[in-house]
Formats: structure tokens, C-alpha cells, sequence
């Protein structure tokens, strides 16, 4: 990994009280393309992901996966939560170090209880996490990143140790999230490029029909609904926050003009990209992902 790159660029921290998450009571969220953990600092926080329920409270740990799906159903006067996100680039410093049954298990996981000790040391690393993020020690601070995160995954390794040692890696289950994870890994790297679902599968290896089966799955949406919705969260992105024009958008997204990004665009959110880069208080992003703090 680049030694140059900004921490906003590995993870990003945050924290959220009853105030600020009730203005998303409702709403459906996308995570972006990171890992989201989520600690319940208080109180007690309701939500579904993909459809399955959730009643986070301050023993239990979420973990959520890119391109899940999130909505906010309930939430009590006390709550506050803290939330890292680690992207794919802070990831690739410890693919290699761990088996690869680790990875599919804490896949197969949503919500993680922990015992009192375990939940210190895991929220203390939230806590370095944030004074690293909130601060500048220059091209320091990637190397304390990366040391910090190794670490808080060896520790999470020896939670999920007993349950990964005794994990058959032919369960068909298991089988079925690793072909997902590597879907969305191969998405995350060609999107901009390659907008067809037949291109995953033979990347893959296997039949667009199988992915499709795989993905809605694990999802309840097809690998093109994935695609479009993640090429539909970087247009919102690249619309709000830079400074290219709609043509240097529709090409960075690989579109073959700015007539057809023009028609996704509007398929996807009723609207021309002209229109939401005048009004960009609609509100699309907040309801396609979790993103916040410096990116």
C-alpha cells in the first residue's frame, strides 16, 4: 500500500446520537463499498438489513458487508453509536495473514455478541481508531492505520478462531457467500468499466444464470440491480462532489455517451444528472449509503 494515501481514504470514523439517526427513521441506506462495524455505545437501536431484523444494544457488535441494504425502523432517546468503516485498500493489509474460512465466517455473520471484556478491548481500538482519523501526523498516520487495524483483526481472529476451526469449507452455504464476496470484489474493481453481468460470471467462472441465482441469494437483488445501484451511488458522488461535467462523468463511469448515462441516470432516480447537480439536496446519497466524515 502507498504510504502517501490519506487516512480518509482506509476508514472513516463517526458517531451518531438519537437526534441525528432519527432523521433517517425509514429511510433504506446502501452501504458503500467498505466493511461498516457498529458499536451501540447506549441505548438500544432497531433496523433491518436485507430484510432480516436487528435489535442492536450495547453487547452486541454489527458487522455489514458492501452493497447491503439498511433501514432504520427504530430508535430510543438515549441511543448513540460509534462507526468505523474500513475500505477494500486497508483490507489488503491483512487478506493474506488469515484463512480464508476467517473471512467467509465473519461474512456469514451479521450481529456479534461479546462478552464485557472482549467488548472493551474491541471498542478501545474504536477509540485509537478516531484520535488517528481526527488528527494529522503526516504520512505517519497510514502506518498507524494499517498497525492498528492488523491488530484489531488478530483480535477479532481469536473471537472467531473456535467457530472457524471447527468450519467445514465445502458447506454449500459457505460456498454460496464466497462466490457473493467475490462479486462484489470484482465489481468494486470494474464497474466503471464493465456494466454487464455476463462479464462477472466469466470472471467467475460460471454461468450469468448461477451468479444471478447466488446474488439474489444472498441479496434479494440481482447481480445487474448490484451493478446499476453501484454505479448510481458513484455518479451521485461524482455529481455532488467534484468538478467534472456531466460528459467527463459519463465517460469516468464508462458510459458510451452522455445521452445513455443520461437515461440510466433517469431510470435509476426519475431525474436528469442536470437536475440533481441543481438540487443536491434530494437527498439520493443519504439514502444509497452510509458514507460520512472525510472520504
Amino acid at each position: 500500500m502507498n504510504n502517501t494515501k490519506e487516512v480518509g481514504e482506509l476508514y472513516f470514523c463517526m458517531q451518531k446520537d438519537a437526534a441525528e439517526i432519527r432523521k433517517s427513521l425509514g429511510e433504506a441506506f446502501v452501504t458503500p463499498n467498505r466493511i461498516v462495524v457498529i458499536f451501540v455505545d447506549n441505548g438500544r437501536l432497531n433496523l433491518t438489513v436485507d430484510d432480516t431484523e436487528v435489535d442492536l444494544t450495547d453487547d452486541l457488535m454489527m458487522v455489514l458487508h458492501p452493497m447491503q441494504e439498511v433501514r432504520i425502523k427504530g430508535v430510543c432517546s438515549e441511543v448513540k453509536v460509534s462507526i468505523i468503516a474500513f475500505t477494500m485498500a486497508i483490507q489488503d493489509v491483512v487478506m493474506k495473514q488469515f484463512s480464508l474460512s476467517f473471512f467467509r465466517h465473519i461474512h456469514n455473520i451479521l450481529v456479534w455478541k461479546l462478552k464485557s471484556r472482549t467488548q472493551k478491548a474491541l471498542r478501545s481500538f474504536y477509540d485509537l481508531f478516531e484520535f488517528n482519523y481526527s488528527r494529522d501526523f503526516g504520512s505517519v498516520s497510514t502506518e498507524i492505520a494499517n498497525s492498528l487495524f492488523t491488530n484489531f483483526i488478530q483480535m477479532f481472529y481469536q473471537l472467531v478462531r473456535p467457530y472457524v476451526d471447527n468450519e467445514s469449507l465445502n458447506d454449500k452455504n459457505l460456498n454460496t457467500r464466497s462466490l457473493g464476496g467475490r462479486f462484489y470484489v470484482l465489481l468494486n474493481d470494474h464497474y466503471k468499466r464493465e456494466h454487464s453481468v455476463q462479464f462477472y460470471a466469466n470472471e467467475m467462472c460460471i454461468s450469468s444464470k448461477y451468479l444471478t441465482q447466488v446474488v439474489k441469494q444472498l441479496s434479494g437483488k440481482t447481480p445487474k440491480e448490484q451493478i446499476d445501484r453501484r454505479i448510481g451511488m458513484e455518479a451521485l458522488f461524482l455529481l455532488t462532489k467534484s468538478t467534472l461535467n456531466i460528459q467527463e462523468v459519463s465517460n469516468e463511469l464508462g458510459f458510451p455517451d452522455q445521452s445513455y448515462f443520461g437515461r440510466f441516470f433517469k431510470r435509476l432516480f426519475g431525474i436528469s444528472p442536470l437536475t440533481y447537480r441543481m438540487n443536491p439536496d434530494l437527498g439520493f446519497i443519504e439514502k444509497l449509503s452510509l458514507e460520512g466524515g472525510k472520504v
